[in-house]
């Protein structure tokens, strides 16, 4: 009897045994398949932040006191922390109509980073900002070619936008100090 009843326990206890596993194993695939769930949830949660945070604006204007002539540019930012971003543009003015052979006049471009603040009113968003980089200056020479030079510029400013669901129109006015000199720009923008 002795005989009989150790089989049966022992296939008795293997098979609690493996039936507690088989129970353990499926509540750990439940709660993997939850905690991918929650994982795939929590990646579409901060790529939408990401995106909601994250702007791009196309520019087109003007530059103003040393006859800088036509601006055409972009701009990104991305909010760091609410009502504070950082940011970057690229903008190239086409220097005057007429040819001026005068250092520093001609074409222009001018890129850099920006950092600055956001203040949201009902139907306005007021960006006050710094940006700083690089502006390629056209110098001429003696026999009448130009050449490139780079120089340091700083440039304070404010952008005023008008946000709408999906996108913004604003105006962008900024004052670049570049080396000796500087002038007043301002454009216009379209993005999101």
């Amino acid at each position: 009897m002795i005989k009989t009843l150790f089989p049966l326990c022992f296939i008795s206890i293997l098979f609690s045994h493996l039936s507690s596993s088989q129970i353990d194993t499926t509540k750990r695939n439940h709660h993997d398949s939850v905690s991918t769930s929650e994982n795939a949830a929590k990646i579409e949660s901060a790529n939408e932040l990401f995106r909601q945070r994250l702007r791009g604006h196309f520019l087109f204007g003007n530059g103003f006191a040393e006859d800088r002539g036509a601006g055409l540019g972009i701009r990104g930012t991305y909010e760091i922390k609410n009502n504070f971003f950082i940011g970057g543009t690229f903008v190239i003015h086409l220097g005057p109509a007429k040819n001026t052979l005068t250092a520093g006049y001609g074409t222009m471009y001018y890129s850099g980073g920006e950092i600055g603040g956001r203040i949201k009113t009902s139907f306005l968003l007021f960006e006050p900002l710094v940006s700083a980089g690089e502006a390629l200056l056209q110098i001429p020479n003696y026999e009448h070619a130009t050449s490139m030079e780079g120089k340091l510029y700083v440039a304070p400013g404010m952008s005023v936008k008008t946000v709408f669901e999906t996108s913004n129109i604003g105006i962008h006015v900024r004052y670049l100090f570049i080396d000796s000199f500087g002038f007043f720009a301002l454009y216009f923008s379209y993005g999101q």
